[in-house]
């Protein structure tokens, strides 16, 4: 959908994606994300992910068992 931030069908949606961002790191910082870079292989976007994952998973687990 057009944001009509734009005459320029383009420049409207590459102001829009840039809004999208700006939104995104503002969330990134207030909530603490973990940011992970895209430019990365699925692979090892999944590894980096799971690296962080597995051990709150882990910890939840033991918890529950207590």
């Amino acid at each position: 959908m057009d944001m009509r931030l734009s005459p320029d069908l383009y420049d409207s949606f590459r102001k829009y994606q840039t809004l999208l961002i700006e939104e995104f790191d503002k969330m990134a910082e207030e909530f603490g994300f973990e940011v992970q870079d895209a430019r990365k292989t699925p692979d090892e976007i999944q590894e980096a992910l799971r690296t962080k994952i597995e051990p709150i998973l882990s910890s939840r687990l033991v918890s529950r068992s207590m």
